[in-house]
């Protein structure tokens, strides 16, 4: 499993919550996007960040957060600032599109999350990467991939246009979303095939190919993006998946999951249907123990 190599969670250990548990990256070199050279022995950490726990219960994360409200949250203030700031883009039009699209498309409700208004006081000049985390906007994991997949279609629709006004944003700026939108469809599948960690690659590749036209290269890459230049090896070593680390957070807060966790010979391939019954069980019995 992805926890068996690292862990941003500060709770297991003493580590900053902003280093890499597995390479003692800090976010801050953009030379370490070179995945050979980030992913070199020398930087491997090999101890356990905390001796109470077993080692695969100690390097634990939630992955799917990490894409989620991480790298799909900073990407969504980056495409809004593009969008109002070189394109001129209304930030009503965007509110109304929104209201639209994910109504027709059955997405996550963001609609009073997401108002010309609340874009209007995000957009500012993005002059450094604490500047861009600060303006995300303050939404669940799925609400964030509703924006995403919101902007996606609000960019395509607009393409003729955006490309007569500057082709070469235009294009970085579609790959950039849309292979975001991709590794978040990747990671939530359950079982991963040869075939899914080849097309993970190829997108994070493009991910970090387009993010230097839209960002400036000088800008500090953030753990959240070097993390997922992990995942890849992860799941070729581990061959699962990131199911099991669910919105719920079972690996950071539930006994039950981390008990069957530590003591299943089968650890690695424990399903999301049994870890899910563990817990609906363990709730239950909360319940009715004080009555008992």
């Amino acid at each position: 499993m992805l926890g068996y190599f690292f862990q941003t969670d500060i709770s297991f250990g003493s580590l900053s919550s902003n280093s890499c548990r597995l390479c003692k990256h800090h976010g801050n070199n953009w030379h370490l996007l070179n995945r050979i050279s980030a992913n070199d022995n020398k930087y491997l950490r090999v101890e356990s960040t905390n001796p109470n726990l077993p080692l695969e219960l100690s390097y634990t994360v939630d992955t799917l957060h990490d894409i989620e409200e991480g790298l799909i949250a900073y990407a969504n203030v980056v495409i809004l600032n593009i969008l109002v700031n070189i394109y001129g883009v209304n930030e009503y039009e965007i509110e109304n599109y929104a209201i639209k699209y994910v109504k027709e498309n059955k997405l996550t409700y963001i609609r009073k999350s997401i108002t010309g208004i609340k874009i209007k006081n995000k957009i500012s000049p993005l002059s450094n990467n604490k500047c861009i985390q600060r303006n995300k906007f303050s939404m669940s994991g799925a609400q964030q991939v509703s924006l995403l997949k919101t902007l996606i279609s609000f960019i395509k629709k607009n393409r003729r246009l955006f490309c007569l006004s500057n082709n070469n944003i235009f294009n970085a700026l579609l790959s950039f979303a849309e292979s975001l939108n991709e590794i978040e469809v990747i990671t939530s599948l359950h079982g991963l095939t040869d075939d899914d960690i080849h097309k993970l690659e190829e997108n994070i590749d493009i991910y970090f190919n387009a993010r230097p036209v839209l960002i400036h290269e000088n800008y500090d890459i953030t753990l959240k993006e070097h993390l997922i230049l992990r995942y890849p090896e992860v799941f070729k070593k581990n061959r699962t998946d990131f199911t099991v680390f669910s919105s719920k957070r079972f690996e950071s807060y539930n006994k039950v999951i981390k008990n069957l966790l530590a003591t299943s010979v089968n650890y690695k391939n424990i399903s999301y249907s049994c870890a899910k019954k563990a817990m609906i069980l363990e709730n239950c019995y909360n319940i009715v123990k004080p009555k008992i």
